[in-house]
């Protein structure tokens, strides 16, 4: 049985996005059956009833924790997924019947660019990079975790992301704002600055270090999911967006308005949508499966940078660089103005020129016309003198 490898039956054919989730709701599920190893979640499958009722109970006391319902979802399908890569049959349509309806009071939102202007406010270097990279590019903390220096591109005044490089199915492309690019840009001179060597391989976010540390600061170490979490934790708190404590009477996972780490997600759907009208590009930016669409629909990535530039504006954050974004483009507006009216004036220089011709070629139209109504009478006389002889040499007929 795949338990006996330990996390290969949690994360075998799981999607590279969902692998964390599931591991960490198998460990709580784990935990609470008091399990000591993942292989113990498979005692007693000789009694299928049984390890059913362990898993409803489990779904159970989830509920009067007061977790959300999509918190129990996930953690339903990570169970099942892997009792049913161990072969363990259970009646998972009657488990799901307990999970609860669900009974959320607040409907969640993205982020508004007032709420990430907050944010960036308490942000340092690093910080700024990762929110400006997940506002502006959609990306989900376990794709921002892995990625290294080789897997930006630089392309004029923003970056390619690719996101899962080492999966093919779940590999994709996307792009980040032009103030997000400065942000990068910053926070790499930065590193360097402190005596780092950014190498292909080195993580695009690193831990913390001691800048008076030569030994640290040239060993550059990835900042983890938790990592990035925590960050983004600390500055909700000290933006003053969410508080630390908890109301009393009020349940400790009770649905936030905006979720802390999806908000980004929800705003640079929203944003991008908004102003491009293509819902399924920015499905595509965000590495979603598009379904049968993707068989037929395979934009190259210029057509997606293409897009994304036309929405570049609505996830900027900082209003002076919407600004640049906004007179950058009407001063590229007025050159294509300026191009188009250049190719005007041109085509009305031709058409005035055909006008001339056409006009010169019907007076001499008309002058051939009546040298010809002019002379045929001579030419009629002059025939009709020299028809005898013709005829005779043959080379008119008699008539």
């Amino acid at each position: 049985m795949y338990a006996k490898h330990g996390i290969a039956a949690v994360v075998h054919k799981v999607p590279k996005a969902t692998q964390n989730a599931y591991l960490r709701c198998i460990t709580q599920f784990q935990k609470h059956v008091k399990a000591d190893k993942l292989e113990d979640l498979l005692i007693g499958s000789d009694n299928p009833k049984a390890m059913q009722q362990v898993v409803i109970n489990y779904l159970l006391s989830e509920r009067e924790r007061g977790t959300s319902h999509s918190s129990r979802n996930v953690a339903y399908h990570a169970i099942k997924h892997f009792y049913e890569i161990n072969d363990i049959v259970l009646n998972w349509k009657k488990i799901a019947s307990f999970l609860g309806s669900d009974d959320r009071t607040t409907i969640s939102r993205g982020y508004t660019l007032e709420e990430i202007k907050k944010l960036l406010a308490k942000a340092d270097e690093r910080e700024r990079v990762i929110i400006l990279t997940l506002a502006s590019t959609g990306m989900r903390l376990g794709g921002l975790s892995e990625l290294k220096i080789r897997h930006l591109k630089k392309i004029e005044d923003l970056y390619q992301f690719t996101v899962y490089e080492l999966s093919k199915k779940e590999r994709y492309i996307t792009f980040c704002s032009a103030e997000c690019a400065q942000a990068i840009d910053s926070y790499f001179d930065y590193r360097v600055r402190m005596g780092e060597r950014l190498t292909h391989d080195a993580p695009f976010i690193r831990t913390a270090f001691d800048k008076y540390n030569p030994t640290k600061t040239a060993s550059p170490s990835p900042l983890n999911l938790k990592g990035i979490q925590s960050v983004i934790f600390q500055l909700i708190y000290d933006s003053g967006l969410r508080g630390r404590g908890i109301v009393e009477g009020d349940k400790r996972h009770t649905r936030k308005e905006v979720m802390a780490v999806h908000g980004f997600r929800a705003f640079f759907d929203t944003q991008l949508t908004s102003i491009t009208k293509n819902p399924v590009v920015t499905s595509l930016l965000l590495g979603h499966d598009i379904g049968l669409k993707g068989a037929y629909f395979k934009p190259d990535a210029e057509t997606l940078l293409g897009e994304y530039r036309r929405g570049m504006n609505a996830l900027t954050i900082n209003e002076e660089n919407r600004l640049k974004i906004e007179n950058k483009q009407l001063s590229q507006k007025v050159d294509d103005i300026q191009l188009l009216q250049a190719k005007m004036a041109k085509q009305e220089e031709e058409l005035a020129a055909y006008r001339i011709s056409t006009e010169e070629l019907m007076v001499e139209s008309a002058q051939v016309a009546e040298f010809y109504r002019k002379t045929k009478p001579l030419l009629d006389d002059i025939y009709n003198l020299k028809k005898p002889t013709l005829e005779g040499q043959g080379i008119v007929q008699k008539e």
